[in-house]
């Protein structure tokens, strides 16, 4: 249960990034994988973000690396340094081959991370990759992130990889996993699924730059309303939008 009201200013937040974590990052450059955490979260701070989910491909090895960094340029304050807030977290691929960010409070670290995918049975050789797949379910991986006090976020869910990839049973079963709040909507003038359309659901939409080179840093982001940036707010900012939606739509209709 919320236990506060949240909503002083709009905080910049990019959802969605990637860290060498992810054997993907750096797009074959293999110097940018090279790059320090210090590093990492001043390109950041120079974009102007404000708030950072770092959401690997299946690992949460660099979680407290960058929480240590970010400790560190806040004592030193170096050329390019301003405020930034780090939301741990992870891109879970689950079967089917669909990828859904779990996005953890800002006291979390990597232990916690491994927990999760520990919990869903992603085979720990595999971590930091987006090839292998856990065997449980879009519902499944939703329910144990939430269960974990994350919040559940399907990633790019107009592009490859997911949610609106899925049809029929398959789909339907994941758009009732409880207490989703949210989705990553890259197009806004994507068509929705009939059966999203269907299930009235008017999930929050939000957006990160999917980050794996320094080119898209923050590129993409998403306007959040919150007091101080926490796992609380966020989920009130979710669950406000999510309502105004529905309030829209409720008086389109009328």
């Amino acid at each position: 249960m919320i236990k506060h009201i949240y909503g002083a200013r709009w905080w910049k937040f990019d959802f969605h990034n990637h860290t060498p974590a992810s054997n993907d990052f750096g797009k074959g450059d293999g110097g940018h994988m090279s790059i320090t955490p210090e590093n990492w979260l001043l390109m950041y701070m120079q974009a102007g973000i404000d708030c950072v989910a770092i959401t690997d491909h299946n690992s949460g090895e660099w979680v407290d690396k960058l929480k240590l960094a970010l400790q560190s340029l806040d004592d030193s304050k170096p050329i390019g340094y301003r405020k930034l807030f780090l939301f741990p977290g992870v891109e879970i691929t689950a079967s089917s081959n669909i990828h859904i960010l779990a996005l953890f409070d800002t006291t979390v670290g990597t232990k916690e991370i491994n927990a999760l995918l520990g919990a869903i049975n992603f085979p720990a050789e595999h971590f930091g990759t987006s090839d292998a797949v856990s065997p449980k379910s879009v519902e499944e991986i939703i329910a144990e992130i939430h269960k974990k006090g994350a919040i559940a976020i399907p990633a790019h869910v107009d592009e490859a990889c997911g949610l609106f990839k899925l049809t029929g049973h398959t789909f339907s079963q994941a758009l009732k996993a409880e207490e989703l709040l949210a989705i990553e909507v890259i197009n806004k003038t994507f068509e929705k699924p009939e059966l999203y359309k269907q299930s009235k659901l008017s999930l929050a939409e939000v957006l990160g730059s999917d980050s794996h080179v320094a080119a898209q840093v923050g590129s993409n982001y998403t306007w959040v309303k919150m007091s101080t940036p926490s796992l609380d707010a966020l989920r009130f900012g979710c669950t406000k939008a999510r309502l105004a939606r529905l309030r829209r739509r409720y008086n389109k209709e009328r």
